[in-house]
C-alpha cells in the first residue's frame, strides 16, 4: 500500500478527530413509518457507504446510495423487515430506551455489524462526492478508510457501475491519484471513467501511466484495445476479417433476416406432458403442466398455467420471456415469473405460458426439468417462444388466441420483441431493459461493441467477464461459420432493425443501468411510430423502478388484453401446427 505523503497527515489526523465525533442525534419519531425514516452509516469501512431509508407512496424503502432503484421494505415483524419478497435478507431496526429508533442491523445483505442513525441535517462524505465536492469528501472518505487507498479505488469502481455516478468517480480517481501518484490502480480507475465520460484523450495517458507504474494488465488490455499497444495474445482464426462482423446492418440483410424467419419450420413435434399438477399465485390456482416438445430439432420445455376457475372460457394469454445470465438460472415457477410480482391478484384473469428455451433448466412443483439441446439465447429464443406459444394455444381451449401479449425483463424482454415482430398474433408486447442492437448499443459506455469482443476473443474471456456472453451468442470460435452466418445472427437477435413491425408496445429503461444503458430505448424510440410508448425511470437500473414500472405494466396489459388485438395482425401464422 502506498504510504499517505507527509503534507497530507495533519489533515487526515485531524479527519480522523472529526470522523471520531458521534452523530447528531436525529429527530426521535417512536411510532409509525416516519420512526424509522432517516441514513444509517457502519462503523467500519463500507463500498456502499451507507443506507438511506425513506418513504414513497406509503411504502419504506431501504438503498445505499448506489443502489438503483430503492428495494421495498416488507414489515415482517415489530422493528423487523424483509427486502420485499426475499425472506434472508431482512433488516433489523434496533430503539434505545426512550423507544427513539437508533441504529439497523442487517441479514444477507452487504453490511456486517450494527449501522447507527445519522442526522439529517449532516452530509456523509459519500453523499459529498455524489455531488462533486470530492476535496473536501476525499479526506473524510481516506479517513474511513484508513489511510487505505485501495479501498477508495474499489469505490470509485462501484461508482462507475452508476450512469450518473462516473463523473464524481472521475472526480474521486483524480484525488486518489494526486496523493498517491505511485498507485498504479488509482490511475486505471481514472482511464476507465475517462473512457465512460468520452474524454479518450486523457484516458489514454491515465492508461499509460498505470501500465508504465507496475505492468498493470487492465491498463495494458486498455492500451490494446485503443490498438495503442501490440497485443500479447492472437485472436483465434476467423474465416473473415473480425471489423467486418460490426458494420452496420443493411436493408438488404435485414430483408434476409425476415425471409429466413418465413422459412424456419417453428411445427412443434412429439409434444408430450411431463408434469401435471396444482400451483397456487397470488390466492389464484392453477393447473399446471410442464410440456415438452421439439422444435427445429431442439428440445424445449415449457410451463403453461391456468386458472381453475377459467371452466372453459376464453382468457387472454400472458406469455412471459425469462432472462438469461452467464450461467443460465433456471426458470423457477412461481417466484420465477415476473409477472406474477407485477400483477399481484390480478394474475388469474390470464393463461400463463412460460417457455423454457432451449439448452435450459425448468423447475415447477418441486421438480427440474432440463433441455440437453445447445443454448440460443436471442433469435433462437425467439423461436422457441413463438413454437411453445403454438403448443400452448393448440392444447389450452381456455386460451384466447385472440388476446395475446407477451412479456419480458433483460434477455426476456428482447426475444419478447422479436416475437412481437415476428408473430401477427401477438397484441401486445412489454418489455423491461430489453436489448435492442448488438451492433452498438451494449457496449459499455466509452467502448465499441468490437473493441469489448475482441479483447474477449483475445483473452477467452469466460462467460461471467466482460464481452464473454457476446462471443458465446455470436462468434462462437472453432464452429464453421461464415461472416454472413455471424452477422445474420446478430441481426436477427437485435429487434431495433425490425421495430416497424412491433404491434402496440411499451418499454421501460432504467436511465442509471450499465448492463443495458437506456440508448437501447432511445434508438427504439426513433425508430418507431406512435404504437410504442417508453418509459425512462431517472433513478431506476437494470432492475426498473419498482414502483412506476409495475403500475405502468399492469394497466397497459389490462387495457390491451380486456379487448381483442387489432384485427390487421390476425392473419393466419404460418407452422401453427402440433404434431
Amino acid at each position: 500500500m502506498a504510504s499517505v505523503p507527509k503534507t497530507t497527515r495533519p489533515a487526515l489526523l485531524l479527519t480522523l478527530l472529526i470522523a471520531s465525533l458521534p452523530a447528531l442525534a436525529a429527530p426521535c419519531r417512536r411510532d409509525g413509518s416516519a420512526a424509522y425514516l432517516g441514513k444509517y452509516a457502519p462503523d467500519a469501512w463500507n463500498t456502499e457507504g451507507f443506507v438511506a431509508v425513506q418513504q414513497r407512496q406509503g411504502v419504506l424503502t431501504w438503498a445505499p446510495p448506489l443502489w438503483m432503484p430503492p428495494r421495498k421494505l416488507v414489515q415482517v415483524d415489530k422493528d423487523t423487515f424483509q427486502i420485499e419478497d426475499k425472506t434472508e435478507r431482512q433488516v433489523r431496526f434496533e430503539r434505545n430506551a426512550s423507544g427513539c429508533v437508533v441504529a439497523m442491523s442487517m441479514t444477507n445483505l452487504p453490511f456486517q455489524g450494527k449501522l447507527t442513525r445519522q442526522s439529517d441535517s449532516r452530509l456523509l462524505a459519500l453523499e459529498e462526492l455524489l455531488l462533486g465536492r470530492a476535496s473536501a469528501a476525499f479526506p473524510l472518505l481516506l479517513a474511513q478508510a484508513g489511510g487505505n487507498p485501495d479501498k477508495l479505488v474499489g469505490l470509485g469502481q462501484r461508482m462507475l457501475t452508476v450512469p450518473k455516478a462516473v463523473r464524481p468517480a472521475e472526480l474521486l480517481a483524480v484525488q486518489i491519484a494526486q496523493h498517491f501518484s505511485a498507485s498504479a490502480t488509482a490511475w486505471m480507475l481514472l482511464g476507465e471513467a475517462q473512457m465512460a465520460l468520452a474524454e479518450p484523450t486523457a484516458a489514454v495517458a491515465s492508461f499509460r501511466r498505470s501500465f508504465d507504474l507496475d505492468g498493470n494488465q487492465q491498463a495494458r488490455r486498455a492500451l490494446e484495445m485503443l490498438h495503442l499497444r501490440e497485443p500479447t495474445a492472437e485472436l483465434p482464426p476467423l474465416p473473415f476479417p473480425f471489423a467486418d462482423v460490426f458494420r452496420q446492418p443493411t436493408p438488404q440483410e435485414v430483408t434476409a433476416v425476415r425471409q429466413s424467419w418465413r422459412a424456419r419450420d417453428l411445427k412443434p413435434k412429439d409434444v408430450r406432458v411431463l408434469f401435471e399438477g396444482e400451483e397456487t399465485i397470488h390466492s389464484t390456482r392453477f393447473r399446471l403442466r410442464v410440456v415438452e416438445h421439439v422444435v427445429a430439432g431442439a428440445t424445449e420445455i415449457g410451463v403453461i398455467l391456468v386458472p381453475q376457475h377459467a371452466s372453459r372460457q376464453k382468457m387472454p394469454v400472458l406469455v412471459e420471456a425469462k432472462g438469461v445470465s452467464w450461467n443460465f438460472f433456471p426458470l423457477s415457477i412461481p417466484n420465477g415469473l415476473n409477472v406474477a410480482e407485477i400483477l399481484g391478484e390480478d394474475i388469474g384473469i390470464y393463461v400463463i405460458v412460460a417457455p423454457g428455451f432451449r439448452g435450459e433448466q425448468v423447475q415447477a412443483a418441486g421438480k427440474s426439468f432440463t433441455s440437453n439441446s445447445p443454448r440460443e439465447s436471442w433469435d433462437g429464443a425467439a423461436d422457441d417462444l413463438i413454437a411453445f406459444l403454438n403448443v400452448a394455444l393448440a392444447s389450452t381451449p381456455e386460451a384466447d388466441s385472440e388476446r395475446i401479449c407477451v412479456f419480458g425483463r433483460s434477455r426476456g424482454g428482447t426475444v419478447a420483441l422479436l416475437a412481437a415482430e415476428r408473430d401477427p398474433r401477438i397484441g401486445c408486447v412489454v418489455a423491461w431493459a430489453a436489448p435492442t442492437d448488438w451492433f452498438r448499443f451494449m457496449a459499455p459506455a466509452g467502448w465499441t461493441q468490437q473493441q469489448i469482443a475482441e479483447d474477449a476473443l483475445r483473452y477467452r474471456a469466460k462467460m461471467n467477464e466482460r464481452g464473454g456472453q457476446f462471443v458465446y451468442n455470436f462468434l462462437r470460435p472453432g464452429r464453421e461459420e461464415n461472416l454472413v452466418g455471424v452477422r445474420l445472427r446478430m441481426i436477427a437477435s437485435s429487434p431495433l432493425y425490425f421495430a416497424d413491425s412491433l404491434p402496440e408496445a411499451q418499454v421501460h429503461y432504467g436511465v442509471e443501468d450499465s448492463i443495458v444503458p437506456e440508448r437501447n430505448g432511445r434508438e427504439l424510440v426513433r425508430r418507431t411510430n406512435s404504437k410504442l410508448k417508453a418509459f425512462f425511470y431517472p433513478n431506476a437500473g437494470h432492475d426498473q423502478d419498482l414502483f412506476d414500472a409495475p403500475g405502468n405494466t399492469r394497466r397497459f396489459l389490462a387495457g390491451h388484453l380486456s379487448r381483442p388485438a387489432e384485427a390487421s395482425r390476425h392473419t393466419k401464422p404460418a407452422h401453427s401446427e402440433v404434431k
